[in-house]
This record gives C-alpha cells, structure tokens and sequence, in this order.
C-alpha cells in the first residue's frame, strides 16, 4: 500500500449531511463555516427538521426566515418540546404564539408537533396539550392550558385544512368561529354539541368527502341532527354522554352492508338512570323502525361504577336485542369497552375507503 492510499478519503457530502443532525448547535456551526461547499450542502438539511424550546430560539428562527423566506420550505419536520420534556406555557407571550402560527402557515411542514404544560395556581396540578399534523392528521389532545395555545390551535385547523384527511377534535375553540372548507378531510371528532349542530345546520358542505363521524352527544337537539347525516357517511361512533338523551339513528334510506355504527350508552354515575328504561325503549323502537342504513351495529359496555353497572347492563341488553329482532342491520353485537376508556379514546377504525361508498 503506497502512502497516498493510506490517506484518508473525504467523506460523502450525503453522509456528511447525515452526521449533521447529530451535532450539537457549536458543532453544526463549525460544519457550516468549513467551506462554502459544506454551507450550501448542509444548509438546507440544517433547516428540515426544526426541534425548539424557547422563545428565543423560536425568535432566532423566525428573523432568519423573514430574511430568507424561501428556506421555510425546507422544514419538513418542525417539533417544539417533547412527550417528556413539554413547554411551559406561561413562557411563551401571545406574540410568540401568534410567531408559531406564522412560521406554520409558511413553511406547512408535513410533521409537526407541539407539546405544552402549565401548573395550576390553586393546587398545583399540571396540565399539558399536545397538538400536531402527521400524514394528513391533525390531532389535539390534553387540557388547553391558555387562550393563547387555543388561538394557535385554531390557526393550525385553517393551515391544514385543504390537506387534512383527519381532524382530532373539533371542539368548543370553534364556537361562533366559521369553519374552513375541508377539501380532503374523511374522518372527523367532534367532542361539542354547538359545533355538531352547527355542521348539521350548515349540511356539512364543509365536509364534501367525509365518510367517518366521530361524536359526543351530550343534548336532545344534537342527538336529532343524526337523522340528516349524509348517506356517505360509512363509519359513525357515537359517545352517549348523557342518560337524559336517547339514542338516535341517522334516517338512512339506502342499505350499505359496508355502514359501520359504534354506539356507547352513557355508564357515568348519575347520568345513566336519567331516563326511564321503558321510555329509552319506546324512542329506541321507533328509531330503529326509520332506520334502513343496513351494516353493522356494536354497542358498547362500559364499565361503569358498581352502582350503575346492573341498569348500564340492562339498557345495554335492551338496544342489543330490539337492533337484532328488527333485522335493520347485517350484525349486531356488544363489546366490551377497556376499564375507563370511553369510545372516543380508543382509536378510530380504519377511514373506510370513499370507493366502498
């Protein structure tokens, strides 16, 4: 072997590239200021995956993109915080918020995800959200610890809105909010009533593709804003948050063995004996006597309190048994739900292809 052979070869700028998402912040400066055909190769794969936990950080961020704003592009993985180590809210102003959504809206980042906590002043409980986009669903979960974070979740439901294929919930943040027009979105969770009323109302024109329903029924006019769901709506979970409304069927009018119903009768202490098994019974007869969807129907059994479980079990059994002696649908069976999961914690079945339909 001659001593040029000994010599060390120059690494690829790929792998170079690779090794700079390992280095440290001082680390990648030194890489970047190495040569100029080390800044210009590295400097966009510096820019694609974003993780942040301060302001000023995201300050730094942000002045850099208001003078080069065509590198936002470049983020396709922006994080702020971690499951494990999330932000403390009371350290982000309304302006760096509102910076947040900006740096979003731009870059439009096809994984995002944003972790944030806050401690109670009465009792010191803490709370946390987490809130994101990956592979066109947008979720939300946890407490809404500000106004501020609620405002940016808003902001994030209109960014993703021509893209998402899911949206994890829509809740109260949107009352007397229009909502966007959702040009891909089949599955969506709807955890208040004013918004379920309110897409109802307005005959889910912003939903044109939807064909999965997840919702939590908690008053009488919303439980009858079922009866005018669309026939394309293919899988519908229904959380019966309140014994004093009784369960109601869309008034499907074509059959479609692929219609898939997830129905959980309320098992909450107090709430399951609001109305009288005779009187659920009557309005149950006579929902099933409009119904003619076909498919599938499970209901789900909690478990509830040992105070309620004998007339949970009852009302159970009830629905179960005058669903299959009216032969409205193909199946219908019970299913155990976990210990303290309610139906809209488990996760979604699968987004039934919109050729199904």
């Amino acid at each position: 072997m001659t001593p040029q052979d000994r010599k060390a070869r120059p690494l690829p700028l790929e792998l170079i590239a690779h090794i700079l998402h390992y280095a440290g912040g001082e680390e990648r400066s030194k890489m970047l200021r190495a040569s100029r055909m080390w800044h210009e190769t590295l400097l966009q794969p510096l820019y694609a995956g974003i993780h942040l936990h301060t302001p000023p950080g995201l300050n730094s961020l942000y002045t850099s993109l208001r003078k080069h704003p065509e590198r936002s592009r470049w983020i396709t993985d922006f994080r702020l915080g971690t499951k494990n180590r999330s932000v403390k809210v009371e350290y982000w102003s309304p302006a760096d918020c509102v910076k947040l959504a900006s740096l979003v809206m731009d870059a439009r980042p096809r994984r995002l995800e944003v972790h944030f906590h806050s401690t109670s002043r009465r009792n010191g409980k803490l709370f946390s959200e987490t809130m994101g986009y990956l592979d066109g669903r947008l979720y939300h979960c946890g407490s809404k610890v500000s106004p501020a974070t609620e405002t940016f979740n808003i902001a994030l439901v209109w960014i993703y809105a021509s893209e998402a294929k899911a949206v994890e919930p829509i809740d109260r943040s949107f009352h007397w909010l229009p909502l966007p027009q959702f040009d891909a979105l089949r599955s969506v969770t709807i955890t208040d009533h004013q918004m379920f009323k309110q897409a109802a109302e307005c005959g889910w024109r912003e939903f044109p593709l939807l064909n999965q329903l997840r919702v939590s029924i908690h008053r009488d006019p919303a439980a009858q804003e079922l009866w005018y769901l669309p026939q394309t709506i293919l899988s519908l979970d229904v959380d019966w948050y309140s014994g004093a409304v009784a369960m109601h069927l869309p008034r499907w009018s074509e059959p479609n063995p692929m219609h898939a119903l997830r129905y959980s009768p309320p098992a909450e202490e107090g709430l399951a004996n609001a109305m009288h098994i005779e009187v659920a019974k009557e309005i149950w007869m006579q929902e099933l006597a409009n119904y003619n969807g076909g498919g599938v129907l499970e209901i789900m059994r909690a478990d509830p309190p040992e105070i309620e479980e004998a007339e949970h079990a009852a009302f159970v059994t009830m629905y179960a048994d005058y669903a299959v002696a009216s032969h409205k649908f193909d199946l219908v069976r019970v299913t155990q739900l976990p210990r303290s999961v309610s139906l809209l914690d488990m996760g979604a079945p699968p987004i039934p292809s919109s050729s199904s339909s």
